[in-house]
């Protein structure tokens, strides 16, 4: 690259193709649908309980390395159901993230996670939230 600056140039080297390359971010968004095809495959029994017990699938992607599955069932028993179909191919939960909501019931997913209300307090890691004044 030629540069000029106060009638003097100055010649600067090229980025290199090897130290910088731009096929990365291509390179990248194959591996994530390459894991996204993996894991559908993997989870390919849990898509099809989801289609027979009618839920409605609302999202499936690749959130941090794992398939995140958000759907929408019609009872508890059913997402009950789903989560124990998940679990006999990855009890761990290490490479899906399942987002399975009751229609009609308050956003809170299951996974384990519970909404702390303001005034609610933990004093150990994994204990339900409790009323400060309850104390």
């Amino acid at each position: 690259m030629l540069h000029t600056t106060g009638g003097r140039s100055r010649t600067y080297p090229c980025q290199s193709a090897a130290k910088y390359p731009t096929s990365g971010l291509r390179r990248t968004a194959m591996n994530t649908e390459q894991r996204f095809d993996e894991l559908k495959r993997k989870y390919g029994p849990v898509l099809q309980f989801l289609e027979d017990s009618q839920a409605r699938l609302q999202a499936m992607n690749i959130q941090d390395d794992k398939l995140m599955i958000r759907a929408a069932v019609s009872s508890p028993d059913t997402r009950d159901r789903i989560l124990a179909e998940i679990e006999k191919i990855d009890g761990s939960l290490a490479e899906v993230i399942p987002d399975i909501r009751v229609e009609g019931q308050p956003n809170m997913p299951a996974t384990g996670q519970s909404t702390v209300q303001t005034g609610q307090t933990f004093s150990k890691q994994g204990e339900r939230p409790s009323n400060a004044n309850e104390r």
